[in-house]
This record gives structure tokens, C-alpha cells and sequence, in this order.
């Protein structure tokens, strides 16, 4: 299992029994460009996190309605939030992702470079790589 930054509340919800659980808590590096205005976010952060981060840019990210999810497995498992309606939802404004594929290659996936991957990772689960990074 590959934990981010965490997205449930009960125990050993991010965890497997008798199996590796690979932690991703300490990549929580947040840098925000105001040349391009994505913000970067490692893969442990959470959302209360990028929301501070981003405070004094006076820019806020669309994420999640609640400030202890993970920012990661809520972009992967679609990102329902409180201006889905007008604005998509959470993966939709993934520019992109920073991935190890199971070869062990490191790649950034994006509307130009594994497209196809790109695609897939907006719901997919973390069925596809581990995510490291996201860019918003």
C-alpha cells in the first residue's frame, strides 16, 4: 500500500495487513511560482497545509472540504469540493504529476509528456505509479 498524506480516519485505513506500506508523510514541500501561479505539492502534504502555504500569495488551491485530507488521494480519487459544480472537480486542475512507474523510472506526466498516463492517474486511484509531486 502506498500512504500519502492521508485520507481516512480510522485506523489502518492507508495500511495493509501482513504487507509493505510505503509512507510518503515526509515529501511535503510546497512551492508556489508566481510566473506560472502552479503550486507544487509533495505527495505527504495536506491540504491545511497548501492552504497556509498559499495564504500569503493572497491564491488559494481547490481542494478539499476539509482541511486533513490528503491533498494526493484526493486529486487521484477525483476531487469532489465545494465548487465542483462551476469550477470541475479536483483533478481537473492538475497540470502535473510527478510519478514512479513500477520499473522504477521517475517521470512527470502532463498534457505533452505520457499524456495517456496523464489521463488515466485524473480518478484512477494510485493504480498506475506512486505519486511524489503534483502540480496545481
Amino acid at each position: 500500500a502506498v500512504r500519502a498524506g492521508g485520507h481516512m480516519t480510522w485506523a489502518n485505513a492507508s495500511n495493509i495487513y501482513d504487507g509493505v506500506t510505503i509512507n510518503l508523510v515526509l515529501m511535503v514541500d510546497i512551492e508556489y511560482s508566481s510566473l506560472t501561479t502552479y503550486v507544487s505539492i509533495g505527495a505527504g502534504a495536506l491540504w491545511r497545509d497548501v492552504y497556509v502555504a498559499l495564504e500569503p500569495y493572497g491564491v488559494t488551491a481547490l481542494g478539499g472540504r476539509t482541511s486533513t485530507v490528503g491533498v494526493v488521494g484526493f486529486v487521484l480519487s477525483g476531487g469532489n469540493n465545494f465548487l465542483s459544480s462551476k469550477v470541475g472537480l479536483g483533478y481537473d486542475n492538475v497540470v502535473n504529476f510527478k510519478v514512479v512507474l513500477a520499473n522504477g523510472r521517475i517521470i512527470n506526466a502532463n498534457r505533452d509528456k505520457y499524456a495517456d498516463l496523464y489521463k488515466a492517474l485524473k480518478g484512477g486511484s494510485s493504480n498506475f505509479g506512486i505519486i511524489t509531486r503534483i502540480d496545481i
